[in-house]
């Protein structure tokens, strides 16, 4: 049938005749739109925005312990504010859904208020000046809440932004505080610590006083220093065991009784006289023997004396013996033992301890010496030696300070090694110490900062208001929809109809099924019943026309606003353009 549609006016024709199958689907399209557009209830959003606010002091200055980025503390501060608990105290505050919450259980009633909430992050693009590189950063967020009254709509989303500002405060005043509680609490633990490996270097220094690693330089001068000393008491006890010998030799000589005996020995008593004949025998001892004759003659001059009376004390004996020994001693300077003179030496002495030995049986001389050079020799002789004790018992101080000073050396290595542990904890924890306590106080001036409010900060520069239209439905769109559909539902039923009727409608419809044309072709000639049911469809339709824009005046002025307000607005509008 569309094969003998060849112009606009047989296009015209289709639809006058199929008028019906249009307007029908079309009206029916249109109207259920105009339904839907006005009888959807509206729903209104209030929205706020939310600025994050930079600190007032640079962050060179004071450095947050806040660590978290903007973006990220939103988040965390909507999962709190958005807890059941918190929305369910909205809704018993502000009365909402009483209809549902007799029904559903409270759970699907906070699940409805949450999706009417919506929070979106406003990010800007920035230079990070760390590392200046372009960024995004979250510079603030917008809060919305849809409510089908605006008043309801407000007061949520004014709720809402209370509870995101004070829990933005709260947040930031606990993180500070908790950091510098935890600061303060690691800084006195690091306090104790300290003072317990004070204690513990304390104790390890006295115990280890001188095996200290800094004590080796000073030990090792003390030791040289030490041994000095020793050498030089050594060599001063050896000068003054050289002038004791001397003195002896020097003492052994003088009579203790008579001075005139050194000028004259007629004049020596009985006892000196064969003191110095033993002498005198001792030194042709050691150098003849026995069998010479001299040796013999001061033997029987000794013997005589012996028998008048003369005595010799055992400490001549001995004195004569020290000074035989030094004599010994510097002969062994110069020959060996089996030198003729120092087997002399050695026969002078034996005979020597033979009479120590005889004159240790006889009587003790108690007579004292009046002999001013023997006195003077005697007391020299006594001071050398206690000079002599003096060196000796100095020696045995410093060779026992010279031990002292060598173990303490020696330890030193294996004193190290628990020295440098002990240090190197309390240098460790003396560091950690000053960087946590550096810490703390950078903490205290943060939390200083946030109890001021003059850190980072949500700002609200855009109150949420009361909406004065609604953002659901989108009636224009809804109606412009419904236009389409309108048109879409009544060409698809004029089609639809065409396609199943096979009535001929034209000349050229006939000529194409007949393959003949027509001789000629009749008007359709309209009756008065055709006239007068022409007139009641426009009738009709006029009237069906002024019912609907009557419904969409009513549906406007009920559901959407009143029209005198509509028409205000539009003339602003107008007059704006």
């Amino acid at each position: 049938m569309f094969d003998a549609l060849s112009s606009p006016k047989d296009y015209l024709a289709l639809l006058a005749r199929r008028r019906w199958h249009f307007l029908i689907p079309a009206s029916v399209a249109i109207l259920l739109a105009v339904v839907a557009a006005f009888v959807w209830p509206p729903t209104f959003r209030s929205a706020a925005t939310i600025l994050i606010e930079e600190p007032d002091i640079p962050r060179d200055f004071v450095i947050s312990t806040i660590g978290a980025a903007a973006d990220q503390r939103v988040q965390v501060i909507t999962q709190r504010v958005m807890t059941t608990q918190n929305l369910i105290e909205i809704i018993n505050k502000y009365d909402l859904y009483p209809e549902a919450r007799r029904t559903e259980p409270i759970t699907e009633v906070v699940d409805t208020l949450r999706e009417q909430v919506a929070m979106e992050l406003i990010s800007a693009d920035i230079i990070d000046p760390r590392r200046g590189l372009p960024t995004k950063a979250t510079i603030a967020f917008q809060l919305s809440f849809d409510h089908a009254s605006p008043r309801r709509a407000q007061q949520i989303a004014n709720e809402l932004v209370s509870l995101y500002l004070g829990e933005n405060l709260r947040d930031r005043r606990e993180r500070t505080a908790q950091t510098t509680d935890f600061l303060e609490q690691e800084a006195e633990r690091l306090n104790r610590e300290l003072a317990d490996l004070e204690a513990r270097l304390a104790v390890f220094k006295r115990q280890y006083s001188c095996s200290l690693p800094e004590q080796r330089a000073f030990n090792l001068r003390l030791l040289d220093r030490n041994e000095l000393e020793l050498f030089e008491v050594e060599r001063r006890e050896q000068t003054l065991s050289e002038q004791q010998i001397s003195l002896r030799a020097r003492l052994s000589q003088v009579d203790r009784m008579d001075p005139r005996a050194e000028l004259d020995p007629r004049f020596l008593p009985p006892d000196l006289q064969l003191k110095q004949l033993r002498s005198e025998r001792a030194r042709l001892l050691g150098r003849y023997g026995t069998d010479h004759p001299d040796v013999r003659a001061a033997e029987r001059e000794i013997a005589a004396l012996s028998a008048a009376g003369a005595s010799l004390s055992a400490t001549d004996v001995r004195r004569e013996i020290n000074a035989l020994d030094a004599e010994i001693i510097e002969a062994k300077k110069r020959m060996t033992d089996d030198h003729p003179e120092m087997k002399g030496l050695l026969r002078q002495r034996d005979q020597l301890e033979d009479d120590l030995a005889r004159a240790r049986n006889q009587p003790a001389d108690e007579q004292e010496a009046d002999n001013p050079a023997y006195i003077t020799l005697a007391a020299q002789l006594e001071t050398i030696a206690q000079e002599i004790a003096s060196f000796a018992g100095q020696k045995e101080q410093l060779k026992a300070r010279q031990a002292e000073l060598e173990a303490c050396i020696a330890a030193i290595p294996e004193v190290e090694r628990e020295y440098t542990l002990l240090t190197r904890n309390y240098e460790n924890t003396y560091l950690k110490h000053q960087e946590v306590k550096s810490k703390q106080l950078e903490a205290e001036l943060a939390e200083s900062v946030e109890a001021e409010r003059k850190g980072e900060r949500f700002s609200l520069i855009e109150p949420p208001l009361a909406p004065t239209e609604p953002v659901r439905p989108n009636r224009p769109l809804i109606l412009a929809l419904g236009v389409l559909l309108a048109g879409l539902f009544g060409g698809a039923a004029v089609v639809l109809a065409e396609l199943f009727d096979n009535s001929v409608h034209s000349a050229v419809e006939l000529a194409q099924l007949t393959g003949m044309a027509p001789l000629v072709a009749l008007p359709y000639i309209a009756n008065r019943a055709d006239k007068r049911r022409r007139w009641l469809t426009r009738v009709a339709l006029l009237l069906g026309i002024a019912a609907a824009i009557a419904a969409v005046l009513w549906a406007v002025e009920t559901y959407y606003q009143p029209l005198d307000v509509l028409y205000f607005r539009v003339l602003n509008k107008l007059e704006t353009l």
